[in-house]
């Protein structure tokens, strides 16, 4: 008799140790999630003026070296200051995502300055290279694409004019706030690598946009879905019977 209570009391012990080590492994798991969480989806103060002022001033300078096309001429440069004045005076503080709509160069070989010591052989290589280049960058500021895509004609064109056809690519990327769109447009690698995609694409079209009207949006794909749902049930009811034998 002492033996059998002497040996329920052991197992008592464990129980509630493993339930203490459980405790603190879980309240450790909230916590990063929660401080991820709110570096991640948190909203920031919107830019301020002199903010507006100095990110577009930065923008404009490094943008000039690139006058080696006609996407490039100081008259489209000066456009696209415009554009994105515009853009970073609407600032709201909240995270977005930026789509881009991109048509590569028809001749099928990149556009590179006189002189560029280390051009592509290829617009799809040029693209590539932009890439890999600002991807790291992206992941430190909490930037990252949600969406890749090759393109192919239009499906159907309402209202459309033909030039509004021909899309190669689409790429849905996010961003915490438009203050980090713009501390990625005046980082210096980013400025070292923007030249290969101005030699790869003929066009490019940015909007900023916001999910709307569903819970879970941009929406993960069902089975990935699926599996986050069953792995959570799994664990609830593992718990809930863990709880049951040690009560």
């Amino acid at each position: 008799m002492g033996a059998t209570l002497e040996q329920h009391a052991k197992g008592s012990g464990r129980a509630a140790r493993f339930d203490r080590t459980s405790l603190v492994v879980a309240g450790v798991m909230v916590l990063l999630f929660s401080l991820v969480c709110y570096w991640y989806y948190a909203p920031t103060a919107p830019m301020t003026d002199e903010e507006v002022d100095q990110a577009i001033a930065d923008v404009d300078r490094s943008s000039r070296k690139y006058t080696f096309s006609r996407e490039l001429s100081p008259e489209n440069i000066d456009q696209m200051m415009i554009e994105l004045r515009r853009f970073a005076a609407a600032d709201d503080g909240r995270p977005f995502y930026m789509a881009n709509i991109m048509k590569l160069r028809e001749e099928g070989r990149p556009l590179y300055p006189d002189g560029y010591p280390d051009p592509k052989a290829t617009v799809e290589e040029a693209d590539e290279a932009y890439g890999l280049a600002i991807l790291p960058m992206l992941a430190r500021m909490g930037a990252h694409p949600t969406y890749l895509s090759a393109s192919n004609d239009n499906a159907l064109g309402y209202g459309a004019t033909p030039d509004q056809d021909g899309w190669d690519q689409i790429a849905l990327l996010r961003y915490r706030s438009r203050r980090d769109f713009f501390r990625m447009l005046t980082d210096p690698v980013y400025s070292d690598a923007v030249i290969h995609k101005f030699a790869s694409m003929r066009t490019i079209l940015i909007t900023p946009t916001y999910p709307f009207g569903l819970p879970l949006n941009p929406m993960p794909d069902l089975p990935v879905l699926l599996f986050f749902v069953l792995s959570l049930s799994f664990t609830t009811w593992q718990w809930l019977r863990s709880r049951r034998g040690t009560g």
